[in-house]
């Protein structure tokens, strides 16, 4: 009986130490006070339409590619730059849910076109979509400078009503190593992308990652472990006292001479 009971007091402990693994995280996640960050809105970004007429006829489906990156990278959105070899417009397709014409743009919020962009939309489950235009694109190669102007705007992927409306300007930066027209305006769009991504994620977005976490909960769990321990110990030992007195109860009666 005596050993039973000192093997139950030791797997009893052991439970609390593999407990306080999993406990001490949550309770010190719970007490950290941050708040955990919302979920990442899936957005489509369309080409751009070039009203400049830019030299750089890349430009248009540059654009997207880039804003897609940067939106990606803050973790806020989860972004996707339309194209037409996207998994789910090659289903639709194929099960004839969009048609060839949906899929050639321009994609837009405006009357004559708003049709196809939210089909397009609701075919990838798109939360948010962003159609712009490239409104100026000039280049002074001489002065190793250029400019780059975008309007883009920001709107629900189900009904197309505009959240948000921006117009940026990106110039070449300072001491820039290109010399050709086209290199200027590339560099000057970047600036404008990285404007317009600024002016779109939300302030203040913090991102839960795991290795945050352990360091939130070492803290609580080192404290922890040693409390647990120390009364696995108390228990042990107050058990050995009272496994010594019961063994004198317990003891046979001396031989009598």
């Amino acid at each position: 009986m005596i050993k039973m009971r000192r093997m139950r007091i030791i797997s009893f402990t052991a439970m609390l130490l593999l407990a306080s693994m999993y406990i001490a995280p949550t309770v010190s996640i719970a007490k950290g006070g941050k708040p955990v960050a919302t979920p990442a809105k899936t957005v489509v970004i369309f080409p751009f339409v070039d009203e400049a007429k830019s030299p750089v006829e890349a430009l248009t489906e540059d654009l997207p590619k880039s804003i897609q990156s940067e939106l990606s990278s803050s973790g806020a959105f989860r972004a996707f730059a339309f194209s037409e070899r996207l998994p789910s417009i090659q289903r639709a397709l194929m099960e004839n849910t969009l048609k060839k014409d949906d899929v050639e743009g321009p994609f837009g919020i405006e009357k004559d076109n708003v049709a196809n962009t939210l089909k397009v939309a609701r075919e990838m489950a798109a939360e948010l979509i962003l159609v712009g235009s490239i409104d100026g694109a000039t280049a002074d190669v001489a002065n190793k400078k250029a400019e780059v102007t975008l309007t883009a705007v920001l709107a629900n992927g189900r009904t197309g009503t505009p959240v948000k409306t921006i117009a940026v300007t990106g110039s070449t930066p300072d001491n820039v190593s290109a010399t050709d027209a086209n290199d200027l305006i590339s560099q000057a769009a970047g600036q404008a992308v990285a404007s317009l991504v600024k002016e779109i994620v939300p302030q203040g977005v913090v991102i839960e990652k795991p290795v945050v976490e352990k360091k939130r909960s070492s803290g609580f769990r080192k404290l922890l472990l040693p409390v647990l321990l120390g009364l696995a110990i108390g228990l042990v030992a107050s058990s050995g006292g009272d496994d010594g007195g019961s063994s004198g109860g317990d003891a046979p009666p001396p031989v009598p001479f």
